[in-house]
């Protein structure tokens, strides 16, 4: 054992970056399920879309959207984003849970 550490001494670079390269081997393939449930979810099952309430969103997508709202929804919607000063975004308005947001579409419809 003492012969192969004096061996591999000389060679000190190498061995470490060939002990770098497992450890990111490692880790990929352990992330690898995680990123296949991702593509799954995500990218199929919802169309690519994370979350149905955004944190940010442009003036004029909010206008687009507001197209599909009632005049009541309309009104909540602007209770719920806020504009960012010097910019044409709106923000999701802190203290506003995204599940009263996001459930008070479907309640008036259920």
């Amino acid at each position: 054992m003492k012969y192969l550490f004096r061996f591999l001494a000389k060679s000190k670079t190498a061995v470490a970056g060939i002990l770098l390269l497992l450890l990111l081997q490692a880790y990929c393939d352990l992330a690898l399920p995680d990123l296949t449930s991702d593509i799954l979810n995500v990218g199929l099952s919802q169309g690519g879309i994370e979350d149905a309430v955004p944190d940010t969103l442009r003036t004029e997508a909010a206008e687009d959207l507001k197209l599909f709202l009632t005049e009541e929804e309309s009104t909540f919607f602007d209770f719920c984003y806020e504009a960012e000063e010097g910019t044409d975004i709106l923000k999701l308005k802190k203290g506003t849970e995204r599940a009263q947001l996001y459930n008070s579409r479907f309640e008036q419809a259920g």
